[in-house]
């Protein structure tokens, strides 16, 4: 991945230590890329009126709003706008929400638990694509990745990093 260009990443998860261990365990996986999150759907949509993201990686069982809702407003917003979506990336402990995924046109789906080295073969080829898309001064991608890149497959991890969330390593698109 093109480490000069900084990926602006927001987490959506409303259980408080899923967030934040997610996000650290994120960070640490990609120390280049600047993570923010929130706390529930409402709070993800003030937060994307306010900045710019590159990709967007939501739980979808949210307690104001489902992280459906989130994305059809985010939609609506782009087409009214003309800002460019930012790429969709969903989670969920029911691999059943995957479909919902899909259908939502997301680039991936996550489901809980996963571990650190299958976050890096799951979102290190989506932010590898986002860095292509940057701009040459750096500053925010014009638009999302035309496709969603396809997930190295791994064995499951038995290195020292922590265990958080388990991935279901399937493309979704």
């Amino acid at each position: 991945m093109n480490t000069n260009s900084t990926i602006n990443i927001l987490v959506v998860e409303d259980t408080r230590i899923y967030r934040e261990s997610f996000c650290e365990l994120l960070q640490s996986c990609f120390p280049q890329a600047r993570i923010r999150a929130a706390e529930d759907g409402t709070s993800a949509l003030s937060l994307t009126r306010r900045h710019q993201f590159d990709l967007i990686i939501l739980d979808y069982q949210l307690k104001s709003i489902t992280g459906g809702d989130v994305v059809r407003h985010l939609r609506q917003r782009a087409s009214v706008t003309g800002i460019p979506m930012p790429v969709i990336v969903v989670m969920s402990s029911q691999p059943d929400i995957s479909i919902f995924a899909r259908t939502m046109g997301a680039a991936a789906f996550l489901g809980k638990p996963i571990f650190a080295d299958e976050i890096e073969n799951i979102l290190g080829p989506i932010l590898a694509q986002i860095a292509v898309t940057a701009q040459p001064d750096g500053s925010a991608r014009t638009a999302a990745p035309d496709t969603p890149p396809q997930p190295a497959r791994s064995p499951r991890s038995t290195g020292t990093r922590p265990l958080l969330w388990r991935v279901r390593s399937r493309s979704v698109g």
